[in-house]
């Protein structure tokens, strides 16, 4: 008997790599959460947020990839516009986590505040347009 293949959209895509984009998306804004969380309401400690804080730039940098190669894979016609995007998210996720390993005023805001707007402008603009691509 045969193997179920995956359902492949376009050019080597599958259905199965756009829906693991949509779980990292999940996942990300998860991580959202609760960075949130620990920083308004003081629940842990620096040490706890300082991990949750790597824990998420990891995950950045592991999504990335993947959504660069399903990209590449695709042809997508955006792919330099969305790895510089990408390029900034990771560069600021690493001078936060430091400023926020280095005490740095007010970083608690800042890191809230960047991750509103990077998620909000990552699941309504950049990613949409990758998702509702569809080569001719």
């Amino acid at each position: 008997m045969n193997a179920i293949k995956p359902i492949s959209i376009s050019l080597g895509v599958a259905l199965h790599d756009l829906l693991q984009l949509e779980q990292d998306h999940q996942h990300l804004a998860d991580l959202r959460r609760r960075v949130k969380t620990h920083i308004v309401d003081s629940v842990q400690s620096s040490v706890d947020v300082c991990n949750l804080l790597t824990q998420l730039a990891e995950y950045v940098a592991e999504h990335f990839t993947l959504e660069e190669e399903i990209m590449r894979r695709m042809h997508y016609p955006h792919i330099d516009e969305h790895k510089e995007e990408h390029w900034r998210v990771t560069q600021r996720l690493t001078e936060v986590v430091y400023d926020f390993e280095i005490g740095k005023d007010g970083i608690l805001h800042e890191v809230v505040s960047f991750l509103d707007e990077w998620l909000e402008i990552q699941s309504t603009c950049m990613d949409r347009k990758l998702m509702a691509y569809r080569p001719s």
